[in-house]
């Protein structure tokens, strides 16, 4: 008897393969950047981030198609339209902003050489150092710390809650909360203090991103770098699927309202980490979230420096609201 054939094309062969692979990155342990380029063979052009600690296995991390999406072209440049003209009125020096939808990768950039300082994005480092720690050790997030006085020392800082109590105890669990959902220096003050600070570097390794030095202050990353903490707890590729989803819950939670979140129903769940840094003649700030839109999961990061950080807020909630515009509505009209 003749059985009926059909052949499948190699590029859909190759998508197959990629995200049976994805469910396996959980397994994350210590991975080593490395990087891979398939192309040309099938008309494809994708860049894949795989740990290279295994001798059989290459578990992926992260796949990248390689080139900006065209049918974002317009979008791109009515954003661009924008943020020159911020730039002319003097609210803005310079912004980037990374666009990427989460099933099918598409995305765009903006100004994406641009390096900045993240702020207090870099606490999303430290969450997955303590819950990668906590996947062998649950003990470690009961354990309590001691707030002996606040830090006087770390950069001033927008707090959306309550400050924490010098004199009280706090477990590591309350205080990651309080890190991710009210930006407290304090909270992150106390737990880089006892981080694995090999841990730290090494993630920041793996994934393709500037390394750091423990005292470093002015560290800086460009948008799309900056994408990848988010991108990373999407997929699960760095921690078990119950610990990046206990984070994106969190991220859920957070307290900061007046930029990337400001205009967008309140139906879209946003996980979302603000950062900012002043410095003279140089302020910034910077928000990236994961938009959890009807069926069509994308990641939005806006960063940008001006002269006076109280006119930034706005120029992340307008690009906001015109790219959910543009995805809700074919409309970029502002409100």
């Amino acid at each position: 008897m003749k059985f009926l054939t059909y052949r499948i094309p190699i590029y859909y062969s190759l998508l197959i393969v990629l995200l049976f692979g994805s469910a396996f990155t959980w397994l994350y342990q210590r991975p080593v950047k490395v990087i891979e380029r398939v192309a040309e063979r099938s008309n494809c052009n994708v860049e894949i981030l795989r740990q290279n600690q295994y001798e059989l296995t290459k578990p992926l991390i992260l796949v990248d198609v390689a080139s900006e999406e065209q049918s974002f072209t317009n979008l791109k440049s009515i954003l661009n339209q924008y943020l020159d003209r911020q730039k002319s009125l003097g609210i803005i020096q310079s912004a980037s902003v990374m666009f990427r939808e989460q099933f099918d990768g598409k995305w765009f950039s903006i100004n994406p050489t641009e390096n900045y300082n993240p702020g207090s994005i870099m606490k999303l480092v430290t969450m997955i150092c303590y819950l990668k720690a906590a996947e062998s050790n649950p003990a470690i997030l009961e354990r309590k710390i001691l707030l002996v006085r606040h830090f006087g020392e770390i950069p001033d800082q927008t707090l959306t809650g309550k400050a924490l109590v010098p004199g009280s105890y706090y477990k590591v669990r309350d205080l990651i909360a309080q890190m991710v959902i009210y930006s407290d220096n304090d909270a992150a003050a106390l737990l880089n203090r006892d981080v694995d600070f090999d841990v730290y570097k090494r993630i920041l390794k793996d994934l393709g991103l500037p390394g750091v030095e423990k005292t470093q202050m002015n560290y800086e990353m460009n948008a799309i770098e900056c994408t990848k903490l988010l991108r990373v707890l999407f997929n699960s590729s760095i921690l078990k699927p119950e610990s990046s989803e206990f984070a994106l819950q969190l991220l859920t939670q957070s307290g900061y309202n007046a930029g990337i979140a400001k205009y967008i129903d309140t139906s879209v769940k946003i996980a979302r980490k603000f950062g900012e840094r002043v410095y003279a003649g140089n302020q910034q700030l910077h928000e990236t979230g994961i938009f959890y839109y009807k069926d069509r999961p994308y990641i939005l990061t806006v960063m940008t420096k001006g002269p006076d950080n109280l006119a930034l807020p706005a120029v992340l909630a307008d690009v906001s609201q015109m790219v959910y515009n543009y995805l809700n509505e074919g409309s970029l009209a502002m409100k």
